[in-house]
């Protein structure tokens, strides 16, 4: 699609190497003074994902390729890993962000009878 910037990749267990599914994934543009949201999506069954944005979503005075981020969640919204900064090649309009990560345990202890 032209205009358009592509962020994709895959979200694996680090552990088992089975993909995570419904993992809650928002990419981000850094920025001096303020990130720009590029795209919200989620994890297929497949733990495959993509996010499509457009110039105006990131492109600022002195910015030339954006500086992407992803900030994954749980299913409850609590925030799981933030990725490094990778910064989009030059004449690039699409980067694979692959990411085996360990889920923390996000249950909450069940109060114990006494």
């Amino acid at each position: 699609m032209k205009g358009w910037y592509k962020v994709s990749g895959r979200v694996l267990d680090r552990k088992t190497g089975r993909p995570i599914p419904d993992l809650g994934i928002r990419g981000y543009d850094r920025d001096l003074i303020h990130d720009d949201c590029l795209g919200e999506t989620y994890t297929d069954a497949y733990g495959a994902y993509e996010i499509l944005f457009q110039e105006a979503d990131f492109k600022g005075l002195f910015e030339g390729q954006p500086d992407v981020y992803l900030v994954l969640y749980s299913n409850e919204g609590q925030e799981v890993i933030r990725t490094e900064v990778v910064k989009m090649p030059r004449g690039r309009r699409s980067v694979s962000l692959n990411l085996a990560i360990e889920l923390p345990d996000l249950s909450e202890e069940s109060p114990k009878a006494g």
